[in-house]
C-alpha cells in the first residue's frame, strides 16, 4: 500500500466521486455479458442491490440461446443430447419480487423429451443410441443443475460488482483520481 498524498478526511470528501453516476459498473456488465455469452447464454437485464443489507445481491434476466456451448459448460458432451436441445427446449428466467439476488428469478423451462426420430426396425442402431441417451436422461435434474449454476453466475456477478465498488471508493483510487483533477489540499475545512 503506497502513502497516500492526501489526508484522510479529504479523500472521504471525494470518497463516492467515481461511484456517484448510474454507470460505474458498465465495465462490470459488458464483461459479464461476454463471459455470459461464450458459454451460450443471452443476458437480457441486470439487476443488483448493495453493498450493505441482507438481501442484497445480483441477478439477471436472459435465456440460453447456444445449447451446445451451455451444456458443454455444465458438462455434457453428447452430441444426441446437445441436438435435442436445440430442436425442442427453451430455458429462460425473469426477475420478480422487489430484491435482487439469485433467488429473486422465476424460471421458464421447457425441457421434455423428443420422441425418437428413428425406425427401431429400419435403423436400429440409432435408435437404440437416442434410447440410452434420451430416453433416460433425467430432465428435471438438468433444470435443477441449469438453475444452481445460474445462480453461482449470479453470486459471482455480485462479487465482482462489489470487488469493483471497493476498488472505486478505495483511499487509493480516490487520491489518485484527486491528483488527477487537480484537487487541492486547501480545499479540506477543518
Amino acid at each position: 500500500m503506497s502513502e497516500l498524498y492526501y489526508p484522510k478526511d479529504l479523500i472521504d470528501k471525494y470518497r463516492d466521486v467515481l461511484v456517484g453516476h448510474d454507470d460505474w459498473y458498465e465495465s462490470v456488465y459488458e464483461h459479464f455479458k461476454e463471459m455470459m455469452s461464450a458459454i451460450g447464454i443471452r443476458v437480457a437485464n441486470i439487476y443488483f442491490t448493495g453493498f450493505w443489507s441482507q438481501g442484497d445481491g445480483a441477478c439477471f434476466e436472459g435465456r440460453v440461446e447456444d445449447w451446445g456451448k451451455y451444456l458443454l459448460h455444465l458438462g455434457y458432451d453428447n452430441l444426441i443430447l446437445h441436438q435435442a436441445a436445440e430442436d425442442s427446449w427453451s430455458f429462460s428466467w425473469a426477475h420478480r419480487g422487489r430484491y435482487y439476488h439469485e433467488q429473486c428469478v422465476t424460471y421458464d423451462d421447457e425441457l421434455w423429451r423428443p420422441a425418437n426420430p428413428f425406425d427401431e426396425e429400419k435403423a436400429p442402431l440409432q435408435y437404440d443410441t437416442w434410447a440410452n441417451t434420451l430416453g433416460v436422461f433425467d430432465l428435471l435434474q438438468l433444470a435443477e443443475e441449469m438453475k444452481e449454476n445460474l445462480r453461482g453466475h449470479m453470486r459471482s456477478l455480485y462479487r465482482t460488482l462489489e470487488e469493483e465498488y471497493d476498488h472505486l471508493t478505495s483511499d487509493e483510487t480516490v487520491s489518485a483520481w484527486m491528483q488527477d483533477n487537480y484537487i487541492e489540499l486547501t480545499e479540506l475545512e477543518i
